[in-house]
């Protein structure tokens, strides 16, 4: 996907990001890395979309996200839904 190239390009090392599913109205992603422990974790969801819309010339939301513990430490799971 040419949106989590980008992403890793402008965000690594200090932001990592990993499909975890791929649908037509779907993405799944998770975040991790340094940018975790940063108050502005939020942000990398934000621009991850950004950069989605600009590739896939739609209009996309987070639905929702979750935290959890993984084998390289704190994952954030979040849910990018088309909205058009």
């Amino acid at each position: 996907m040419m949106a989590l190239k980008k992403f890793i390009e402008r965000f690594w090392p200090e932001a990592k990001a990993k499909i975890v599913e791929e649908e037509e109205n779907e993405v799944i992603v998770d975040f991790y890395g340094h940018m975790c422990y940063t108050c502005g974790i939020y942000d990398y969801f934000d621009d991850f979309r950004y950069i989605l819309e600009d590739e896939s010339g739609s209009s996309w939301k987070i639905e929702k996200y979750e935290e959890f513990e993984g084998e390289s430490g704190r994952v954030f799971r979040v849910v990018f839904r088309r909205s058009n």
